[in-house]
Parts: structure tokens; sequence; C-alpha cells
């Protein structure tokens, strides 16, 4: 009987040792939309010389699998709730939930660090959050759990057949449209271990209980201008994923993924208005991008009450072009995010949780 893709599930399990099976339990089961997994496994041919046109067999080299998909980005429970005694950044801690939340496991995998801030008293103020930074020392090791190296373990229960995924690390780009919710889009690559086959019954998830909030009412400051009427934009991490080889690893003589470089960037769409005294026009945009004018950008959406997403770039240069979009003129503003001694040198920040104390 054939399965179906609904009725599936994604888990993702922070791994202890590198590129080793993580069991992931019921409460790792991740959100996600759009899931579509690519068998990438590499054969070598052997082009041997015969007098035939008859090819002889291939060998099988490299199991790989890739997998893109799309994650919401919200103010989650168990960042909000993080109320052990000792903050998540004492590594001696066990957060009340078993681990980190889900959502900073991902962000680990593509490169991310992260620092938790407790509730305040009382206990049950969730006014907890978490900020998320891009590691400069690879492999990311956060404070909270020194011992880990930031690799995944993805397991995708297909209607009851689970397909194994180790050592996943990859990329991923934020995008804000209005009128939709905030997602992160997802591209994980791993080293496959083979589907068990068989059945069985596909356990329910265990999900956040916080819905995602519509992008409205969304601030938006390009250094200390706040006008302007923005579409949509999108940052992307933009990690230079590579292979580390070992001909002493099985897969085919690959030992794991890795994420070497990185540069930070996007495109904001704006309207192209006429008023001539207006920041968004020609003068504006064109002026700085040409002069390589450095600006602080933030992006700040609230979900309920004080908690949702701040999203900072210290130092953002723009260069713009022309579109049209339904009739309307636009200038596309690709930009990049480079480092700032006084932020750290974090290109980008995101906060997530409470954004106001």
């Amino acid at each position: 009987m054939p399965t179906l893709f609904q009725n599936s599930l994604v888990y993702i399990q922070a791994e202890t040792t590198e590129g080793t099976d993580a069991v992931p339990a019921v409460t790792d089961a991740l959100e996600v939309y759009d899931f579509v997994p690519r068998n990438a496994t590499e054969t070598r041919q052997r082009l041997i010389l015969q007098p035939t046109f008859s090819k002889v067999p291939h060998v099988v080299s490299r199991q790989i699998v890739s997998c893109t998909f799309k994650v919401e980005l919200k103010h989650y429970a168990a960042i909000l709730t993080n109320d052990a005694s000792d903050g998540l950044n004492d590594p001696s801690d066990t957060p009340p939930s078993g681990g980190p939340t889900k959502i900073v496991e991902l962000f680990r995998a593509l490169g991310f660090t992260a620092a938790f801030t407790k509730e305040v008293t009382p206990d049950t103020s969730a006014d907890g959050y978490v900020i998320l930074t891009p590691e400069t020392v690879w492999p990311a090791l956060p404070t909270r759990t020194p011992d880990l190296p930031g690799s995944l373990s993805i397991y995708w229960n297909m209607g009851g057949t689970i397909t194994k995924v180790r050592g996943a690390r990859g990329n991923a780009s934020i995008n804000i449209t209005a009128g939709e919710f905030m997602v992160l889009d997802v591209e994980l690559f791993g080293l496959l271990v083979e589907p068990p086959g068989g059945s069985s019954a596909v356990p329910a998830g265990t999900f956040d209980t916080i819905s995602p909030a519509i992008v409205q009412s969304t601030s938006f400051t390009w250094g200390t201008y706040t006008a302007g009427t923005y579409p949509d934009l999108t940052i992307n991490f933009n990690n230079q994923v590579i292979e580390r080889n070992d001909i002493q690893s099985a897969s085919g003589g690959l030992k794991s993924y890795r994420i070497s470089d990185r540069d930070i960037g996007g495109t904001i769409n704006t309207e192209a208005e006429h008023e001539e005294s207006h920041a968004s026009d020609a003068v504006g945009w064109f002026t700085d991008g040409l002069a390589g004018t450095e600006r602080a950008v933030v992006i700040s959406q609230t979900h309920s009450g004080d908690d949702g997403i701040i999203l900072t770039m210290p130092v953002v240069q723009v260069m713009p072009d022309y579109q049209e979009s339904e009739g309307l003129n636009q200038y596309a503003l690709a930009f990049n995010a480079r480092g700032n001694a006084a932020a750290g040198d974090d290109e980008l920040s995101i906060r997530l949780g409470n954004i106001v104390l």
C-alpha cells in the first residue's frame, strides 16, 4: 500500500559526535514546510576498453543526501520559558526542556552560536530570549554546549519508513514578505544512512504551541531613515559548505561537511517614489551605493505583547538596480553585511523571544 507524503514527520537531533547517528525523540520533531529530500549519491563509472559498446557495472561511491525545507521564525515557547537557575549559558546546566529548542540546534548547523537569557523573576514571566550570531571560529561551539560540534542527525519518517541523514550542515536565507510568515529557507547536506524499510506507525510529534505572526507593522530602519515602502526582503547567509575528504572514512571517503566561509547579504525591494526629498529615490539609494556608504539596518517584528524578532545588521553597504513589479517602478537593493568591531564583528544578529527587555 502506498504511503502518504502528508503523513510524514521530520526530526532533528544535535550530534554528540560529529557524523555519528543521534537518535531523536518525539520531542525532536521540527515544524517544516515544503520538505524536499534528494538522493545525491555518487557513482564511479568504469570506462574499460573492450570490444563492445556494453558497459561494465558502476561502483557506488559517496552516499549523500541533501534536503530543502522552510521553518517559521517566531518567538518559541521553549525560549520564552527558559527558567533554568543558572541560565543556558552555563555548560553544566540542564535546561527544563531537556535541551535547546529545535530552532537553535538548526541554526547551529548553519554556523550560528546562541546566547540565552533566562526568564526574569518570577519564573513564570515567559520573557526569556536568545540571540543568534554567526560563529567566527569553526566548528561552532556555543558556550551552552561546548562538547557538541553543531552537526545534526535528520530523521524523515515517510509514512513509517525512516530515512536517516547524519553529519548534516548547510545554508539558509531569511525571507520576509508582507502578508506572509517570516521563514527560514534551509538547505542541508549530510551522509545517507540506508532506510531500514518495513513499516511502523508515525509517532505524533510534539510541536511548539505558538503560531507565527504575519509580516505587518514591521519596523524597518536604514541608518536613521524609517520611511519608504518595502514589499519584501531576503537575507542570505551564503555559507560555503565544503566536503571533508578522508581516506580513513567510510561513505566513499567523505568524513563530514563543514562551513569554511560566509558572505551575508541579500536584496531589499523598495518602490521608486517620485519626491526628490524622499530618501528612497534614486538620489538617496544611488548616493549611498556609489559612495560605499555604511548604514546600520534593524528589522523588528512584534508577534505578541513584548515577544517577536529583531534582526540587526550593524554595517550594510548597498548597490541599487532598477526593476518593475506589476507596473510599478522599483529599486532592487542588493546589499552586503559587513563586520563591525564594536558589535563583535557579527554581521547579523537574530533575537528571538522577548524583544523589550
